[in-house]
């Protein structure tokens, strides 16, 4: 049975999927017309799945995927799907896959929250494609509610979602003129001093090595795709 849900159920897993989902309702959770949450559980009342859906973007973790997920998930309005590798193949979604890694940290500096969204946005813009308003808000509602942090240096920055014991970093932008000289190293590191917990990334290929030099140990992969 899939039913909406205003209180996410304690699962713990290793997926980018679920990570993603939980640092989603730790910021909007409270606002139903922003983000919409769902839960499916079996016959035994065992949760099965975990969905989230917001901005036209449907997050889906699930141990398996069954008829009653599926017909669901292909029910809903959205554009985009993000989920663990195993569900994507049985959605049969057509897109970017992507390693999913995770790291454990017992940072004990405490969160920086101090820093201005848009000075975060002007670092970002050279490398991601993003809306400058949708971003800027969304940054600062997770800030202002602390379901986020960003760590910034001279020459790169960091975004990190948070929710409880885990984190997920959402993006490290490093200045073209000091790459591969060890800043991004410092900013992963100063992310590490910052949060205690789980931290999750997903990250293209070709970043991989980059992740495990510092730390972080591949758990599988996870597709952004079209059904």
């Amino acid at each position: 049975m899939i039913c909406l849900t205003d209180k996410l159920p304690r699962v713990m897993a290793e997926s980018v999927a679920l990570a993603r989902i939980k640092c989603t309702f730790a910021a909007y959770g409270n606002y139903p017309k922003i983000a919409l949450f769902w839960v499916q559980t079996n016959e035994d009342g065992r949760v099965t799945a975990i969905i989230s859906l917001m901005e036209r973007t449907l997050n889906l973790y699930a141990e398996n995927l069954n008829e009653e997920l599926e017909l669901f998930v292909k029910s809903q309005d959205f554009d985009l799907v993000f989920a663990d590798k195993e569900i994507a193949e049985g959605l049969n979604l057509k897109g970017e896959t992507f390693c999913a890694l995770k790291a454990v940290t017992n940072g004990e500096k405490g969160n920086k929250n101090d820093i201005n969204s848009r000075e975060i946005y002007e670092i970002f813009k050279e490398d991601f494609s993003l809306n400058q308003l949708e971003f800027i808000a969304d940054l600062s509602h997770r800030l202002r509610h602390d379901c986020a942090f960003c760590v910034k240096s001279e020459s790169g920055a960091a975004v990190v979602q948070t929710a409880e014991n885990l984190c997920l970093i959402t993006g490290i932008a490093v200045d073209k003129t000091v790459r591969k000289k060890g800043e991004g190293s410092k900013i992963l590191n100063e992310i590490k001093q910052n949060f205690k917990g789980e931290i999750f990334v997903y990250c293209k290929m070709e970043v991989l090595p980059f992740y495990l030099k510092n730390s972080f140990e591949k758990i599988g992969f996870c597709v952004l795709g079209r059904i």
